[in-house]
């Protein structure tokens, strides 16, 4: 979550730059369920953190995984079923307005009156749904140079892959887009 906002950032700006495309305000967010989830995170994540400082107790997380996460993390890894059961979600909320103004350097004086929201939902992310996502993105790459920035280098995939088919792609393969005005 931490590079998602510097990510966002450098593709709006090239878009500026070379599209002369207005860009977005972004913030990331992470959602938790309850205030009780938040407080055992955070006590679970202090104990491991101090855990993990001390040589000793470090030796022991690494000895016995299971026991210390609750059986969330084993040495064995994740079993294939489980793998294949799990989901990413990623909700983006977005606000703005109808009419668009045509020169980006001007601002909208007054509040926005559009909002949307867009739902990704795709496999595991840790095996499945990241190399679906990288895979597809070499393959665009390969198969759509024509649709990349010119003066080539290297870009943010917000500028890099806005004018190729990248989505269908994704779509594709299992992961979905849903926008919801």
């Amino acid at each position: 979550m931490a590079s998602d906002r510097s990510v966002v950032m450098r593709s709006q700006r090239c878009n500026f730059e070379l599209e002369k495309r207005r860009p977005v305000q972004f913030s990331a967010f992470f959602g938790i369920s309850s205030l009780s989830t938040a407080i055992f995170g955070i006590v679970f994540g202090v104990l491991f953190y101090v855990m993990a400082s001390i040589s000793f107790t470090r030796s022991l997380l690494l000895k016995y995984p299971e026991f210390f996460t609750f059986g969330l993390f084993s040495r064995k890894g994740p079993k294939r079923e489980d793998l294949v059961n799990m989901k990413f979600c990623v909700t983006l909320t977005g606000k703005g307005w109808e009419k668009k103004i045509e020169d980006p350097e001007q601002q909208h004086t007054d509040p926005p009156t559009v909002s949307k929201t867009v739902t990704v939902v795709g496999p595991d992310p840790g095996y499945f749904g990241t190399a679906t996502i990288v895979s597809q993105c070499a393959l665009t790459v390969l198969q759509e140079k024509d649709k990349l920035p010119k003066s080539g280098g290297v870009f943010p995939p917000g500028a890099a892959f806005v004018k190729t088919t990248l989505r269908s792609r994704l779509e594709d393969n299992g992961i979905s887009f849903k926008v919801k005005e």
